[in-house]
């Protein structure tokens, strides 16, 4: 007799994902039905906040969506809609009613508790605009990299929640790379808003009070004007300047996981065709023309070269 899989992942991820076919691709309460019916499952499942399922469905889940939307990054989507407005979720509230995104990822394992229970997520450094969170499979979990992805996404939203643009994120270690944990370094444009207004105006009182020793008071005024506007420009620019650095950041991040996710969809075509073609016994010439034409018509290679080893493993053999 098998015991029944943990438990991991709450109800509220599925709501979260309905909430986003709904809004974002359009999809009608009939096409979310047929979703849930795909995974072996109920729709009724999301009736109460207190319903936890297990990896085979949040596998299941997320393998029939790709198929049904083409999007295999659909997951790293979700992950930034969990956080906006729209999403009204749990998340997006808790973190909406902190002061700043310093102290929202502070809190990040605690939020991430209230979603999951297959990975503990403890923050490691953070600064005003910078942070490292560090996410470990618990309660003998083998997540998926969809998984490690949501999370992704998830983290550079948290910013956008106090008017700012989303984080950029490095993430140096993975747990789908061989490492132990997942690690996120993550950067976000600092909140100087209100420090500029601050310092626009102890500048121009501290202009007014030094000019008026020396001149009228109407003239003092205007220098005192001149002065605190030229601060503020410059804070202004500055700010800009990094704004700009940041989104440029970001766009970048985006085009490189883009690429990458395009060459891991071509990749697995490719090995998936090569599979289908060479499951029957083939003399190993006729292997080898198989596998190089498969690569050439799907990598788009105007030459492959294959080599197999001589019948002594000690020379190779250009087939």
């Amino acid at each position: 007799m098998t015991s029944e899989s943990p438990k991991l992942y709450n109800v509220k991820i599925l709501k979260i994902y309905t909430e986003y076919l709904r809004e974002i691709l359009s999809w009608s309460d009939h096409d979310i039905n047929e979703l849930f019916q795909t995974c072996d499952t109920d729709i009724t499942i999301l009736d109460y906040d207190d319903n936890w399922f297990d990896q085979e469905l949040a596998n299941k889940f997320h393998d029939n969506l790709v198929n049904q939307t083409g999007d295999a990054d659909i997951a790293y989507n979700v992950g930034q809609y969990l956080i906006s407005d729209s999403a009204k979720g749990i998340a997006g509230r808790v973190i909406s009613g902190f002061l700043s995104p310093q102290i929202a990822y502070k809190n990040i394992g605690r939020i991430a508790r209230l979603y999951s229970k297959g990975a503990d997520l403890e923050l490691r450094e953070v600064t005003k605009s910078h942070a490292v969170v560090r996410a470990k499979s618990s309660n003998n979990c083998k997540e998926e990299y969809y998984q490690c992805r949501n999370r992704t996404g998830m983290l550079e939203a948290v910013p956008t929640m106090f008017g700012l643009p989303r984080a950029v994120i490095e993430h140096p270690v993975c747990q789908h790379n061989g490492g132990d944990y997942c690690e996120y370094h993550i950067k976000w444009l600092e909140r100087i808003g209100i420090y500029r207004y601050f310092i626009t105006i102890s500048v121009f009182l501290l202009a007014f009070l030094f000019a008026w020793q020396y001149s009228e008071p109407l003239t003092a005024f205007l220098f005192a004007f001149g002065t605190g506007g030229l601060v503020f420009t410059l804070l202004t620019s500055k700010s800009e300047k990094r704004l700009r650095i940041a989104l440029n950041d970001q766009i970048e991040a985006m085009r490189i996981s883009t690429t990458t996710i395009e060459r891991r969809n071509l990749e697995s075509v490719l090995i998936d065709d090569i599979t289908k073609l060479t499951t029957k016994l083939r003399p190993v010439q006729e292997l080898c023309n198989i596998v190089s034409s498969v690569i050439h018509d799907e990598m788009d290679y105007d030459r492959v070269s294959i080599f197999t080893t001589d019948e002594h493993n000690k020379v190779l053999k250009l087939r």
